[in-house]
């Protein structure tokens, strides 16, 4: 890598990145406690950071801005639908085998291919095999949206709206919520999805893009970004007490001033490691941390470990479990003949 290239890679957002997975694997896996809502609460920023930085990444310096775009599009795209098999392989086969229980593919088709169903993939990005692609998903629509938007060199419209859709999102289901007007299970896929999650931080990353020279002219001291960062975090502790939102008010500012520390500083490697798989490994630890947890709780139960100790640290074994099977299939891959 030369010189150019070194000074273009953000060692920083590539920390934050490997850090937010751990952050998405822990909030999916862990066990309840008021020291786990405590971390869970602190990493509300992870998703959001995902959708700022694939907005801020959108719009590059290209004479083609619609290609790049839709090349973004179909490789997500390609995502989705690799995945969606992915899952529902494992969702048919692999879950009913890990349970004891048989196999029954047409019962298992039965239960995803509903209306209702297919109503919730198209409008609410909610996927037929599995709850965590709906990011994914979400993504996918926030490409389709920039394919209108892109010629435009000022979004101010777009902003306002990115703006509105947040604040619906925290007000709106934290009054929902608090409240108990509608059950949660049933509000969660209106609120967790392009409209409402995906859409308004994706706009923050364009806005970040926009005006990153006044933003960071702004944010130029590293103290002031990480004084307003820890406001951020303790704020969204303040709301956590109330309503236990995907999105805090708190955790909007937080992930806003990680960003621009960011940018600020992107030769801070902060802890080399993370750096690596928030640069390499980041969407498969978000793809497969499900099953990999589903895995490996039946291993620890067919050997009767036991739970309470691993409960603690399985998280991070999830985390690196994938970083290790990620190598090896790698390196399984090194060696097999490549496509001429």
């Amino acid at each position: 890598m030369d010189s150019v290239q070194k000074k273009n890679v953000n060692y920083c957002l590539n920390f934050l990145k490997g850090l937010a997975c751990f952050f998405v694997i822990y909030m999916h896996t862990s066990f309840d406690s008021k020291i786990s809502s405590v971390i869970v609460c602190a990493g509300r920023f992870a998703v959001p950071l995902f959708f700022i930085i694939s907005g801020y990444y959108c719009v590059r310096e290209t004479s083609d801005q619609k290609k790049s775009i839709t090349r973004k599009l179909i490789k997500t795209l390609k995502v989705c639908i690799i995945y969606e098999i992915v899952y529902f392989v494992f969702g048919a086969l692999i879950t009913p085998l890990l349970n004891g229980e048989n196999i029954n593919i047409i019962s298992y088709c039965k239960k995803i291919f509903t209306f209702q169903k297919i109503i919730n993939l198209i409008l609410f990005n909610q996927s037929l095999n599995s709850g965590i692609l709906w990011f994914v998903y979400a993504l996918l629509y926030c490409y389709i949206l920039m394919l209108f938007v892109y010629k435009n060199k000022k979004h101010t419209a777009l902003y306002i709206i990115g703006l509105t859709l947040l604040l619906a999102h925290i007000l709106g289901r934290g009054t929902i919520l608090y409240f108990n007007i509608i059950p949660e299970k049933t509000n969660i896929i209106w609120f967790r999805d392009f409209i409402f999650m995906g859409a308004p931080f994706f706009i923050m990353g364009l806005f970040i893009k926009e005006y990153e020279t006044k933003i960071r002219q702004v944010f130029s001291n590293n103290i002031l970004i990480i004084c307003l960062a820890v406001v951020g975090l303790l704020f969204s502790f303040v709301e956590r007490y109330f309503v236990p939102l995907e999105v805090f008010f708190g955790s909007t500012i937080v992930v806003f001033m990680l960003f621009v520390f960011s940018l600020n500083n992107k030769e801070k490697k902060v802890f080399k490691p993370v750096c690596i798989v928030g640069k390499k490994y980041y969407m498969n630890e978000y793809l497969w941390h499900i099953i990999v947890n589903a895995l490996l709780v039946f291993l620890l139960a067919t050997l009767k470990i036991n739970f309470a100790v691993i409960n603690i640290f399985k998280p991070l074994i999830i985390y690196l479990l994938i970083v290790i099977l990620t190598l090896v299939f790698r390196k399984v891959r090194s060696f097999l003949p490549s496509k001429k």
